[in-house]
């Protein structure tokens, strides 16, 4: 029987190629050398008279081996499963918690339990449990909180997935206090920002409003260049109500203009003025947006789903981010504004 992968029943470390294996002959029980020598006999030396066997023992705990218990809730997912069914916390994490908890075991001098012999082999040599981590998807608010629309904190996670501690208190904090914040990504970055986190319907609208007035920029900063450069050195001309002869320059200029030159310059300031607009509304109610969205699918997967499991890996597939999308609107941004170089 290979051993490697199976748990030493001693220490409950995985046994690997290079582990030096000492098999209990009477039961078949693998331990480490030294396991075996500091306990001074078999793990499970009090079930031989009962006739106990490992081998039979793993195959009725084979399940075990199929399951992931998440180290952060403690939940068991399927051994296949990328999010924790409760939390939504990626699995091809585990590991780096599982590292952390260790590390945090002994910085704190964590004591193994004493021998006893009273007390079932099964409880001996067990290090206690830590729940502290670094790191909390649900941003210290508990699965079962809701934060609208009867949508728990935990089914937010695991459709955010990414961000997952600041949108979990935050969708909170709009549900019982009804006070959101400033998406500073809503400012910058506007309808891309909306597309990245998969809404489409109003992410695609206003790119395409901001598209509009960024090519129509674009359009008379390349056509009419010297007209713009006029009207910036104009501009720049300070103090025009303490200093006359700046303020009739001023006044000369835009009287010299014909038809043409004052309509592509109200077209170009709306058009900055529009931009900036949107900007702001995005800033303003990004995160309330982005909350009605969550809520919205959320509550869509739950009610289309048969099962708890199938809405779990539902939310999982259809929530997240769309990063791809996002790079591809961030190399146009720079296309367009590289283009009239070209002209």
């Amino acid at each position: 029987m290979e051993y490697y992968n199976y748990r030493c029943p001693v220490c409950e470390k995985d046994f690997d190629k290079d582990s030096d294996i000492v098999v209990c002959p009477e039961c078949g029980a693998p331990h480490h050398r030294e396991c075996y020598e500091e306990n001074g006999k078999c793990f499970f030396f009090d079930k031989h008279k009962e006739g106990f066997d490992y081998k039979g023992y793993i195959e009725e705990n084979k399940q075990d081996k199929d399951k992931l218990i998440c180290p952060v809730c403690g939940s068991e997912n399927e051994k296949d499963s990328r999010f924790c069914q409760q939390c939504g916390v990626a699995t091809q994490n585990y590991e780096a918690y599982d590292r952390h908890r260790e590390e945090e075991n002994k910085e704190q001098g964590a004591p193994y339990s004493p021998p006893n012999d009273t007390e079932s082999p099964f409880t001996q040599h067990t290090p206690p449990t830590y729940t502290t981590f670094t790191f909390d998807p649900m941003g210290g608010l508990k699965a079962e909180d809701e934060i609208g629309e009867g949508v728990t904190v935990g089914e937010c996670a695991k459709f955010v997935k990414t961000s997952t501690p600041f949108y979990s208190r935050l969708f909170h904090q709009i549900h019982t206090q009804g006070r959101s914040r400033f998406s500073f990504s809503g400012f910058l970055f506007s309808g891309g920002w909306l597309l990245y986190r998969k809404m489409y319907k109003l992410g695609a609208l206003i790119t395409a409003l901001l598209a509009l007035f960024i090519i129509t920029e674009l359009y008379i900063s390349t056509f009419y260049s010297e007209l713009i450069i006029e009207l910036n050195q104009v501009s720049q001309s300070s103090f025009w109500f303490s200093q006359p002869e700046s303020a009739v320059s001023a006044q000369e200029f835009f009287l010299s203009l014909d038809t043409e030159d004052v309509i592509v310059l109200t077209i170009g300031y709306f058009a900055e003025l529009g931009q900036l607009v949107l900007q702001v509304l995005c800033g303003i109610f990004g995160n309330r947006w982005y909350r009605k969205h969550c809520l919205k699918k959320i509550t869509s997967i739950k009610s289309a789903a048969d099962s708890k499991e199938t809405a779990d890996s539902q939310l999982q597939t259809k929530g997240g981010v769309n990063t791809a999308l996002a790079v591809s609107l961030f190399a146009s941004l720079i296309f367009l504004y590289i283009l009239p170089y070209f002209f």
